[in-house]
């Protein structure tokens, strides 16, 4: 299936998805960064250093007056050149393969669409994803997966592989630094279409030789997302 196919199924299927995030309905709730290489904010703060992301990402949400900032699909990023589980190899992984959503920890966390539990799993190494929840879904003819990463601890002891999950469904909550891979609290959501046999993980950044592969199967969530959608 071509990549525009499923972002075509991904967009229809989006039309009646719920809000990653209940708690902010409105568009307004939301404001959109860069935190690209080479974007301003990469010459005024070392955003692979915890203590610095953390404070871009409160005087941003201050500066724009908003609870909740998002974005990052396909951004190549500094954030990971600080972690040695991104530099192996013989390209760094830098390019992120989701998008994030920053806001306060303990923040509720839905499905946005039906599904069911894939699997579950605590990631703990430094800037891994923490608590992970991954979601398997067929809809519209497309099957696929959504991974929801950096959530709370407490978030992972209810859960049951194939148990049902429907659209609006609190599935989490953000997670604090303390739980959820040493970041500033966001979730990161993806999508994948195939899982590759991994269960409760799976590569949210790529490097630049895997990103042609790694496109294709992990396509642009904003068609999922409402109301940033």
């Amino acid at each position: 299936m071509q990549i525009e196919e499923v972002h075509q199924k991904l967009q229809t299927i989006g039309k009646e998805a719920l809000p990653l995030l209940p708690q902010f309905k409105e568009k307004e709730s939301y404001a959109c960064i860069d935190l690209s290489i080479g974007h301003e904010v990469s010459h005024t703060f070392d955003l692979s250093k915890q203590s610095e992301l953390a404070a871009f990402v409160e005087q941003e949400m201050k500066r724009l007056q908003v609870p909740v900032l998002w974005g990052g699909y396909l951004e190549q990023r500094h954030l990971y050149s600080g972690s040695e589980i991104f530099r192996a190899g013989k390209l760094p992984r830098d390019i992120h393969l989701a998008l994030d959503f920053w806001a306060e920890a303990g923040t509720e966390v839905s499905a946005p669409i039906p599904g069911t539990v894939h699997s579950f799993k605590l990631n703990p190494g430094n800037k891994d994803y923490g608590p992970t929840i991954i979601l398997a879904h067929n809809l519209a003819g497309l099957h696929f997966h959504t991974l929801y990463g950096h959530l709370a601890a407490a978030d992972l002891p209810k859960l049951e592989v194939g148990m049902p999950i429907q659209a609006g469904e609190i599935i989490g909550h953000l997670g604090n630094e303390s739980e959820n891979g040493h970041w500033s609290p966001h979730v990161h959501f993806q999508v994948m279409l195939k899982m590759y046999g991994k269960k409760g993980d799976f590569p949210g950044v790529c490097s630049r030789n895997e990103l042609e592969l790694m496109r294709k199967n992990c396509p642009d969530p904003t068609f999922l997302l409402r109301p940033v959608g």
